[in-house]
């Protein structure tokens, strides 16, 4: 890993380090540790992320058969970047014959 790359995460409740992690991982754990003190609902933010892998963990097999409406397979979503980069390319004058 690059050098630059590398954060000292500390806790911003008291200051102290915790490790090194990567940038990319360093914010997102910020972010994800800002929504669940956001979203505690008189929990520990400590809690509501546990809770919050919990439900996650119960749920890798499906408990219902239903599909959500948006829901989109890769290669639905293949095709649709596709059609989206052929207009554009259309509108740009760039279009392939």
């Amino acid at each position: 890993m690059n050098p630059r790359d590398v954060c000292a995460d500390h806790c911003h409740d008291t200051g102290f380090m915790r490790g090194a992690l990567c940038r990319n991982c360093n914010g997102n754990l910020g972010r994800v540790e800002g929504l669940a003190n956001r979203s505690k609902r008189g929990l520990s933010k400590m809690s509501w992320l546990v809770n919050a892998v919990g439900y996650l963990e119960d749920r890798k097999v499906p408990k219902y058969d239903s599909i959500h409406p948006t829901f989109k397979t890769e290669g639905e979503k293949r095709t649709l970047r596709n059609k989206k980069a052929k207009a554009r390319r259309i509108i740009n004058g760039k279009a392939s014959t």
